[in-house]
């Protein structure tokens, strides 16, 4: 009988032994889903330098910047609603980050100041997947979290554009209509389609 249980035991331990190593083999070939704080800043840290666009156009005209980078991010409504918290640590829920290319900066550009942009409703909820990021060298000069299925992004500072429509609701107090057009929705989700990023697809 004695025989019989130390058997038992010698087979069970080999069987969590040999589980073990597969989980972790297992740990091995599965990558990471989401990006550590370290890897965001040593990407921040070698991007290359790029040229300030010459739009005249704020909040951007009056930005000093060298280094845009988009983000894709699982968002979650009152938990994860930027790319970055107020402490300025990454979300850690960051699954892609790309530099954008010159052309890449005056098509985002373009698509933020211009009117035809916006001046749609937005859901209650923000729940974004993508943030664009202006920087000094590693400073943020600029950031803006976007929400496609809630339709509207906030940014860190207001763009003009963002405002030309409004609907008065009582006496004197207006209403924004900040949401994205058909063409404004179209045109991020081309962005995104060229970053592989989630509103691409």
């Amino acid at each position: 009988m004695k025989n019989y249980k130390i058997t038992i035991l010698i087979t069970l331990l080999f069987f969590t032994i040999n589980l073990k190593a597969q989980e972790k083999d297992s740990e091995k070939r599965i990558p990471k889903k989401y990006l550590k704080q370290n890897e965001l800043m040593q990407y921040l840290n070698s991007v290359d330098k790029i040229k300030k666009s010459n739009t005249q156009t704020l909040p951007f005209k009056n930005l000093q910047y060298n280094k845009v980078i988009a983000y894709d991010y699982e968002g979650a409504g009152e938990k994860f609603v930027s790319i970055t918290s107020d402490d300025g640590k990454f979300t850690p829920v960051v699954t892609k980050q790309k530099s954008l290319s010159q052309l890449q900066i005056e098509q985002v550009i373009t698509i933020f100041t211009d009117k035809k942009t916006y001046g749609e409703g937005t859901a209650a909820c923000f729940i974004p997947h993508m943030a664009i990021v202006f920087y000094k060298d590693s400073t943020i000069v600029f950031k803006t979290d976007i929400c496609l299925d809630c339709n509207y992004m906030i940014t860190s500072e207001d763009i003009p554009a963002m405002l030309h429509k409004k609907i008065k609701i009582e006496s004197k107090d207006f209403y924004p209509f900040v949401g994205f057009t058909k063409l404004g929705k179209k045109k991020i989700e081309n962005l995104s389609k060229e970053l592989d990023f989630f509103y691409g697809n």
